[in-house]
């Protein structure tokens, strides 16, 4: 699937903060691209002025002024390479920065039908970006400068030679647009392809114990073989249209050296031109052809720019949450009401419950259905993450929609899965909220009685999980996960089936803790277990509702 906006527009975007210092790069190269008829205009000067004499001054004058300008060339080339370089690192920085604030901040449908870590490997297209950035600001940049000046010299000599520039530039303009018809576009088929590939290894690298057994392996090495002739048919599409241009390209430079030797040659004989501008124009013309047959590595640059931008834009382009809007009052718990809300629908029977009830500041609310169905679905609604199909939802008389969705966030707290990243044990607690201090971290592990096993642990607090929570077991990273939701003693909890996965006795000591007055949050809790619905205020069973509902938004109303 490709970016909504075309590959060479992602790329202009990305490049538009560094616009200061891309004129830095034209400038310097323009400089360059002058400075670089030092060679044929002393080589014409020497043949025309000292060919004939025996004075040594004049040579050693043109000497003087070639070395100053191959020098000052030299170094306007390094500076090119200096400021190229500064762009690649704003570049990485840039998409850094901005990667980091979307990814929070992208609605969650958006990774409904994507795998989320798979989807963001695209980040890596970055360091493409990067590189062939740096080839493209500097070989682009002399390539058309130094062609663009040393056929503006030619077109001083002759009439003749400006007809064959003007050719020159002709067959240019040819070889890159009209050769290259369907290259960025069987690039990005090509990049897309090569993902494909990636996105399978990585799934086999998820799912081990699936792909240990024979039969698995063979599937694995079956479906990577597909995957892999599919990028190979890619590749050759792509390089039939790559191979055109380089194929031209060295067929323009034999034809432009070869005719500008023979109409310089017939001048020179008709004596419309000197020996000299002969020889400094079949320098300027090799000059330009040796360019010329740098333009397929330059052409693949822009491909490989242009496909790996689109990549990039996949991210660039996911949809976001809603930035600003109204703020929650800071009190004790929330006040809920629900009119007529449909979730999205979370099974394949496209059906879920109208919800029309009210949940009061400080209740606790069990929710009983299975984990993942449209009770789950509800509590990503409660929390912001998705927008109901039908209907409302108020929070202490506020709608919903209206709310500033991650300030609101900052008093609720959701529990779905075990969401562990690399770091300690307190970073996964903490979570960037470095204001919570060791007691509040104390009490919270304690409520869950993890703070000895944490303390056992070799480090402590300090101690580095894995994505997968080890050296954690599966019940202490839920209780883990218990302990960073209640951490900051938010106004709405909402576990989704968060205490299930908790042994019997284990359980209910937790939630005794957790449902106790002294808590004046308010808890929805998503269970299928009978003690824990048996400990809430109130309970609604999904199960009946759930068989009355149909994908029309009345029926199946579950009411409060």
């Amino acid at each position: 699937m490709p970016g909504t906006a075309p590959a060479w527009r992602q790329y202009l975007r990305l490049l538009r903060p560094e616009r200061a210092d891309l004129r830095t790069i034209v400038i310097y190269g323009a400089a360059s691209a002058v400075l670089a008829l030092a060679v044929p205009l002393t080589v014409d000067a020497l043949i025309s002025n000292i060919v004939f004499g025996t004075l040594l001054t004049p040579l050693l004058v043109l000497v003087g002024i070639l070395l100053g300008c191959l020098t000052l060339q030299a170094l306007l080339g390094m500076l090119q390479a200096y400021v190229a370089e500064i762009v690649e690192r704003r570049i990485f920085v840039r998409v850094v920065s901005d990667m980091a604030w979307r990814l929070p901040r992208v609605e969650i449908a958006a990774f409904d039908r994507r795998y989320g870590p798979e989807l963001v490997n695209r980040f890596f297209d970055t360091v493409t970006v990067q590189k062939s950035s740096s080839k493209l600001l500097l070989e682009v940049t002399n390539l058309v400068l130094t062609t663009a000046v040393g056929m503006t010299v030619l077109c001083f000599y002759h009439p003749l030679l400006f007809a064959f520039s003007a050719t020159v530039l002709v067959a240019l303009a040819v070889l890159v647009f009209v050769f290259g018809i369907g290259g960025v576009r069987t690039a990005i088929a090509e990049s897309a392809a090569k993902y494909e590939v990636a996105a399978w290894l990585q799934e086999i690298a998820r799912h081990t114990t699936a792909f240990c057994t024979h039969g698995g392996a063979e599937f694995a090495a079956q479906r990577a073989d597909r995957l892999a002739a599919d990028y190979i048919l890619q590749r050759q599409r792509h390089f039939r249209v790559l191979f055109r241009q380089i194929a031209g390209s060295f067929g323009l430079q034999v034809a432009a050296s070869t005719a500008i030797l023979a109409a310089g040659g017939w001048l020179v004989i008709e004596q419309q031109l000197t020996p000299g501008q002969l020889v400094a124009s079949e320098l300027i013309v090799t000059a330009v052809a040796a360019n010329v047959t740098k333009l397929g590595g330059v052409l693949q640059n822009w491909y490989d720019v242009c496909a790996a931008s689109d990549k990039l834009g996949l991210l660039i382009d996911l949809p976001l949450e809603r930035q600003s809007g109204d703020l929650l009052p800071d009190a004790a718990g929330v006040r809920v009401r629900l009119d007529g809300v449909s979730c999205p629908a979370g099974d394949r029977t496209g059906r879920s419950p109208v919800f029309d009830l009210t949940i009061e500041a400080g209740e606790r609310l069990a929710l009983v259905g299975p984990i993942g169905g449209s009770a789950s679905r509800l509590l990503d609604v409660l929390y912001g993450l998705r927008t109901p199909t039908h209907g409302h939802v108020t929070m202490d008389g506020l709608d919903l929609r209206q709310l500033q969705l991650d300030r609101m966030r900052d008093q609720f707290a959701l529990v779905h899965g075990t969401e562990i990243v690399e770091g300690s044990v307190l970073d996964n607690l903490r979570f960037g909220r470095d204001h919570l201090d060791a007691a509040q971290i104390r009490d919270a592990l304690a409520k869950v009685e993890l703070w000895d096993d944490v303390m056992a642990l070799p480090e402590g607090l300090e101690t580095e999980l894995t994505t997968r929570g080890r050296p954690l077991s599966a019940v202490q990273a839920s209780c883990l996960m218990l302990a960073r939701a209640i951490l900051g003693e938010p106004r709405l909890l909402l576990l989704d089936g968060a205490l299930d996965r908790l042994p019997p006795a284990l359980r209910q000591r937790v939630f005794a803790r957790l449902f106790a007055p002294e808590h004046r949050w308010t808890v929805v809790v998503v269970t299928a277990m009978t003690d824990v619905a048996a400990a809430c205020d109130r309970t609604l069973d999904l199960a009946v509702a759930q068989d009355r509902a149909a994908p029309a938004a009345d029926e199946g109303v579950v009411r409060g």
